[in-house]
């Protein structure tokens, strides 16, 4: 156990390796375990900090940092072959543990990743940090659950269909994500805490469908999500606005030559959000509770693909802009619920009882 501030340099050969730093020790160190299980705690204030941790090839390479400031400005590495997990928990009040960490997951290997929190006195986890699963990995996750953990973080997954979740509170703020390109599975991503993937930046893959879930309240608030052109017809993007104002003024670019659906399924969901559909595919815009997509912007195709939007509540689409609006299929629910939009609605009939 090292209980004092000392700089290591230190390489594990055993079958078993036991790395444990308190109060500040181990900073500017550089830990190397070439075989074995290697378990590697940063205990307390600062312990770990600005230091390399190269885990072994062939065995469990477990990192604990869990002290105020553990592992900030930290390089962390899972060879190819290496089954890591990474644990970024703070207890008491132990703040930006893993802050503007590096951590680096090669081909081949098995990559866990716990951004966690148990109250609002510990939170930060993993802020600004740098998290790179290798591109062909199946088994690389990053789990966001403590209060502000992966904020600014950038996130570039591999092939793991669910590798981010952000389920803690403002989890996933103002984040870099490119979300898997998985084989034959749809890329996920999850916003489930209050306000996560508030002003994040989300990239779906070229080659597979994509689904987003913003389930919190306020979670893709000021996102900006988008799809890179693809002629693989597989590339879709479906977004599911399911919160409490989750997508306000989220900016939505769809894929450009596959379907589109957004989803706007609770009170202002989608209120000023910008949406813009395929150049050459449908479109389908759903809006179905009050305000869900008052003021909101949508880009409709150019040419002769179908662009549909369900208003279906009286009070759903009040301020809505079309933008190209020759092959738009409007329904509104009353004559109050399209209120403003300069589209004659295709029907006014109302889809439920209320």
């Amino acid at each position: 156990m090292l209980g004092t501030l000392v700089r290591l340099t230190t390489e594990c050969s055993g079958d078993t390796c036991l790395i444990d730093c308190q109060y500040g020790a181990c900073q500017n160190s550089n830990f190397r375990c070439t075989r074995g299980n290697c378990t590697v705690n940063g205990r307390n204030w600062n312990s770990l900090q600005s230091s390399t941790i190269s885990c072994p090839p062939d065995g469990l390479c477990v990192v604990n940092c869990n002290g105020y400031y553990a592992c900030r400005f930290s390089q962390l590495t899972c060879p190819s072959g290496g089954n890591c997990v990474f644990n970024f928990h703070g207890e008491n009040s132990a703040d930006y543990i893993g802050q503007s960490t590096t951590i680096s997951c090669q081909d081949n290997s098995t990559c866990s990743i716990y951004c966690s929190g148990r109250s609002t006195t510990n939170y930060r986890q993993c802020y600004g940090s740098r998290i790179n699963c290798p591109p062909e990995s199946e088994e690389c996750s990053v789990e966001c659950s403590g209060y502000h953990s992966c904020q600014s973080s950038t996130i570039t997954c591999g092939r793991d269909n669910e590798c981010v979740s952000c389920s803690g509170l403002a989890s996933c703020n103002s984040a870099t994500i490119t979300l898997p390109n998985p084989n034959n599975e749809v890329a996920n991503l999850n916003c489930t805490g209050f306000s996560s993937c508030w002003y994040a930046r989300v990239t779906c893959p070229i080659d597979n469908e994509c689904l987003i879930n913003c389930e919190g309240q306020l979670s893709c608030n000021w996102a900006t999500i988008t799809i890179p052109s693809s002629n693989n017809e597989i590339a879709t993007l479906q977004m599911n606005c399911v919160g409490l104002s989750s997508c306000q003024y989220a900016t939505i670019t769809c894929p450009s030559n596959n379907e589109c659906t957004i989803n706007c399924s609770l009170t202002n969901s989608c209120q000023y959000a910008k949406i813009t559909c395929p150049t050459n595919s449908n479109c389908t815009v759903s809006c179905d509770r009050q305000y869900s997509c008052n003021n909101a912007r949508v880009t409709c195709p150019p040419g002769d693909h179908n662009c549909t939007i369900l208003c279906t509540d009286p009070l759903s689409c009040q301020g809505l802009s079309i933008i190209n609006t020759h092959n738009v299929y409007l329904q509104c629910c009353g004559e109050t619920s399209c209120t403003g939009s300069a589209v004659t609605p295709a029907s006014t009939e109302c889809p439920y009882t209320y």
